[in-house]
């Protein structure tokens, strides 16, 4: 295994609630070890749990090896069955596989690896071919395959700037930086920062990440206009507004809120030591979603324990919004003078309207009572004119005046919020905080760009945010390819696959661990709850919904709504009905108590078909008699095929493999490979009969047509050397030599001559 499906199965095998799937998958593409180390700093969160899972199904079964010697690996994986050695923390774990050469039905193509996960249990291993293609990049799939498997929304139109590769222009952040932090960095640590990163897919080769703020750019102090709260406690009412603000009852604690007249400053006292941190509040601050803001305070403290904090956030009816929130570690501990603290802070959730500021102290405290702190000259500023935005500057250059569509690839995640994309100055807004972590493409427009440089700047506006790959096609190739993909796929039987745990939209649900679902997981509804997903339908057809979990749901799509009841082992099937192509949301609602969805299939159907029989082969296309190895870039294998099929070889992907289709001893076809499961070759075979297919890796033929060049370059050397060596001694035989070539020179130049 190796890029992309190595991340994957690392991630899957991390769930041992999956490993069933992941087995499957395994055996299709004839994988035989799996080979986990911590040498890969992205795979190192998955190392742990998969170590300590295959210890415990495997038990003496595992292997240890030194991975890192190419030439030791192999020996191993020849020889080496079942012997336990141990070297380095390197593990080998032996699983079962397939032949080494299958042939199958025409193929199934997945637009991403859950899909293909959730499906695969539902593939008999010699009989189907799995193309795993997230973007759809391969025509002649398109062409000859049956049917289509996609997750989430499809976007199938999105799918189309990678089969434009002529034309399109793709366009990789880079940045030097590598403190997400502090601004846009090249991915280095996805694993630590958000493991959903670590194992998406990858376009293009780079990933720039950050959380980074605003920069404050003041060198100047602030101005009193920029004021939008204080609190200098000259007065004893200043004091009542954080009294009022304060909970009278924390944790059983004695704790007092005064003005400390000698010291112009609020004092707060703790008399006892109780489990829970105390708590000092001001009054709530009005502010604006998108502001920056400064807080600046004073703190003293005589023994007090573990002074710190907190900047909260309250929506428009004062309520607190609980997963947004500043911690600031540490102010002070024991006895200490007055300290200034500077906070700056951006809002985090778009519904914030208030801001408070939190003192946190006496946790069980074990200083001497009572625990004293003072606040004094509390000062909040507006300081979002001061800021200067994170950017990232790309630059890049077209050959040719034209109408373009510009995309972006980025990270919607739950801790998103927002990006700012400019080309050549004009700005475009994205939102990236998503329930859902993915990956999406998204359109950006289509611009009119001169011949020439241009520039894209990406901008953190706020949140965690992500971008893999910006890509730019011609507006006109754009359309021509679109409507092409559309007439291929109008043949085809269309599948939208959604786990929910991962795939829909939701309000009061949980995902939670059930073993007997397709992937490990399930969502399990609370009263009043609902799922949700936005599908754009491709072609006009008649369709059918499957369900699959406990409980009884009404499950609606456009004009049609049905109600099903689910018994946690089997599909259940709405009636046929007719989508035409567009945008349509599919909407989940239970109708009965702890209702538990695990998958939901949307599929294309002609004759009722049930998700078996849609996946049932009737007949073998073709099978495989013998295969040779004759050595590592030659392969000979004989079919006798009843109609064309698919033929996958077990070797990693690489284009410049061929397959030679031979008949009665002639050459009567050639064929290109295409990526597998996105690691191995796939070769469509348009014939039947008794065959020989010769699998060549055709920069051999290069190599020993140079061979030959080579060697009969020097065997002419070294005779014309021996020649010219007789000819200076006078030798009768170099000089008889010499005469007939110039006999044969001339006739040659006679027969050219007009």
């Amino acid at each position: 295994m190796e890029g992309i499906l190595q991340y994957y199965i690392l991630a899957s095998i991390e769930k041992p609630e999956k490993i069933g799937n992941v087995h499957k998958l395994l055996e299709k593409i004839s994988v035989k070890y799996i080979i986990c180390r911590p040498a890969f700093v992205s795979y190192y969160p998955y190392y742990v749990p998969m170590l300590r899972y295959l210890n415990e199904v495997y038990g003496s079964s595992t292997l240890y090896n030194n991975w890192f010697n190419t030439s030791i690996r192999c020996n191993n994986i020849k020889n080496t069955v079942k012997v336990i050695v141990e070297f380095n923390n390197i593990y080998v774990v032996q699983i079962d596989n397939t032949p080494f050469i299958n042939v199958g039905e025409f193929p199934v193509v997945f637009s991403s690896f859950n899909s293909l996960l959730s499906a695969v249990q539902y593939l008999n291993s010699n009989e189907f071919a799995i193309v795993l293609n997230p973007l759809l990049r391969e025509f002649p799939i398109i062409d000859i395959s049956n049917t289509f498997v996609f997750d989430k929304k499809s976007s199938y139109g999105l799918y189309l700037i990678s089969s434009n590769a002529s034309t399109t222009l793709f366009i990789s952040p880079s940045a030097l930086n590598n403190r997400p932090e502090n601004g846009w960095a090249t991915d280095l640590l996805s694993w630590y920062i958000h493991p959903s990163i670590a194992i998406a897919p990858v376009y293009g080769g780079n990933i720039v990440l950050t959380w980074a703020s605003p920069k404050v750019n003041l060198k100047e102090n602030l101005s009193i206009s920029n004021l939008i709260a204080s609190w200098d406690f000259i007065s004893q009412d200043q004091v009542k507004e954080w009294k009022k603000n304060t909970p009278e009852s924390q944790f059983n604690a004695i704790q007092t809120i005064s003005w400390d007249k000698g010291e112009q400053a609020l004092r707060v006292e703790l008399y006892n030591s109780t489990w829970g941190w105390k708590t000092i509040r001001s009054p709530l601050i009005p502010v604006k979603y998108g502001h920056v803001y400064r807080f600046v305070f004073k703190v003293k403290g005589e023994n007090a324990h573990a002074v710190h904090a907190y900047i909260r956030e309250y929506d428009a009816n004062k309520t607190l919004i609980e997963d947004s929130f500043l911690y600031y570690p540490s102010i002070g501990d024991e006895t200490f003078n007055w300290k200034e603290i500077t906070i700056d802070y951006i809002p985090k959730n778009e519904n914030t309207r208030y801001l408070q500021l939190q003192i946190w102290h006496g946790h069980e405290t074990d200083k001497p009572l009572p625990n004293i702190i003072w606040v004094d000259d509390v000062r909040v500023y507006d300081i979002t004119n001061y800021t200067k935005p994170v950017t990232l500057e790309i630059p890049f250059k077209v050959d040719k005046t034209d109408n373009y569509k510009l995309f972006i690839r980025y990270f919607k995640n739950q801790e998103g919020g927002a990006i700012r994309v400019y080309l050549d100055g004009t700005p475009i807004y994205i939102k990236t905080k998503d329930q859902l972590n993915k990956f999406v493409w998204e359109d950006l427009g289509t611009f009119k760009l001169e011949k020439g440089e241009h520039k894209i700047v990406l901008e953190n506006v706020r949140g965690f945010n992500a971008v893999n790959l910006f890509a730019l096609l011609p507006e006109d190739e754009y359309y021509k390819a679109k409507g092409e993909v559309e007439r291929l796929l109008q043949n085809k039987t269309i599948i939208y696959l959604f786990e929910a745990e991962s795939d829909l939209y939701r309000e009061k649900a949980e995902v939670i661990k059930d073993f007997n679902a397709s992937n490990g997981e399930a969502v399990k509804f609370k009263d009043k709850g609902k799922a949700w997903q936005n599908v754009e339908i491709v072609k006009n057809s008649t369709y059918k919904l499957a369900l699959k979990g406990a409980g009884t749901f009404n499950v609606s799509i456009g004009n049609y709504s049905y109600i099903l009841t689910l018994n946690n082992l089997t599909f259940k099937y709405t009636p046929m009905f007719y989508l035409r192509n567009g945008e349509y949301k599919l909407k989940i609602i239970p109708l009965s108590k702890n209702a538990i969805l695990d998958v939901v299939w949307l599929y294309s159907a002609n004759n009722n078909e049930t998700l078996e029989e849609l996946f049932q082969v009737n007949e073998t296309p073709a099978t495989v008699k013998n295969y040779t190895k004759i050595n590592p870039t030659l392969w000979k294998v004989r079919v006798n095929a009843t109609k064309p099929f698919f033929l996958t070889f077990a070797e990693s992907y690489d284009p410049l493999w061929e397959a030679r289709v031979y008949k009665d001893g002639k050459l009567i076809e050639k064929v290109s490979p295409v990526p597998v499961y996105g690691v191995i070759n796939g070769f469509w075979v348009n014939q039947t009969g008794d065959l020989e297919i010769v699998l060549r890796y055709t920069p051999q033929d290069w190599f020993e047509r140079g061979l030959i060049i080579s060697l009969t370059t020097f065997v002419l050397s070294i005779f014309y050397i021996f020649y010219d060596w007789r000819r200076e001694k006078s030798d009768r035989w170099a000089k008889r030599l010499e005469e007939k070539f110039k006999k044969l020179t001339s006739k040659v130049k006679r027969k050219l001559s007009p």
